[in-house]
């Protein structure tokens, strides 16, 4: 287990392949599902941990992460030879209450975290999802009441992503989803990156 060495004390989970940014990746999102699930419903692409938000590109390589991630980034670009998809590496930004639960989890995983010489890395930004990647943020299905509620609340935090911009904003909606969807609580929040080999 590693941890970024980052202000928001991320510890990287693995990576994985995303589809690419475009209006075919996320052909499903009709206005109907907008309107239920998304916190700023104009937003074009809503990223997400979530596969079933952001949808991933198969591939036949397997891994024995807990979580079907890869190891390294070079490990992903290696499964989809002669395709684009889009990299990213999943980091968990554990409280104090989920510390041990990681702890354990990632315990004798080996990640390797993407080298600067290597890659390029940029923040995308916070999704709050629970402990197997369903995500809240983009996925949760709160009611009307409740939605109206966190659009209030957290509409001007969200980016042009979908996602949170900082991990203290996002930590407050998972507070909020650890009452409202309890029976998939607790929550976490996760920092998302898209990886990108240097020229």
């Amino acid at each position: 287990m590693k941890t970024s060495g980052e202000p928001d004390g991320a510890i990287v989970l693995g990576f994985d392949a995303r589809h690419a940014l475009d209006d075919r990746t996320f052909v499903a999102w009709d206005q109907d599902r907008r309107s239920q699930y998304l916190i700023r419903p104009e937003v074009p692409w809503p990223l997400s941990v979530d596969p079933m938000v952001w949808p991933a590109p198969t591939s036949e390589t397997t891994n024995d992460n807990f979580l079907n991630l890869w190891p390294s980034a070079a490990a992903v670009f290696a499964a989809f030879p002669g395709e684009t998809p889009v990299v990213i590496e999943i980091a968990v930004v554990p409280d104090p209450q989920s510390a041990g639960y990681w702890t354990r989890q990632m315990g004798g995983v080996v990640v390797q975290e993407s080298a600067p010489s290597q890659y390029q890395t940029e923040s995308l930004g916070y999704d709050v999802a629970d402990r197997f990647l369903f995500s809240a943020l983009s996925n949760g299905g709160f009611s009307e009441e409740k939605m109206a509620v966190i659009r209030s609340r957290c509409a001007t935090r969200i980016n042009s992503f979908g996602l949170f911009g900082d991990p203290a904003e996002a930590a407050d909606l998972k507070i909020i989803c650890d009452h409202s969807l309890e029976e998939l609580a607790p929550f976490c929040v996760y920092r998302i990156r898209k990886i990108t080999p240097l020229r």
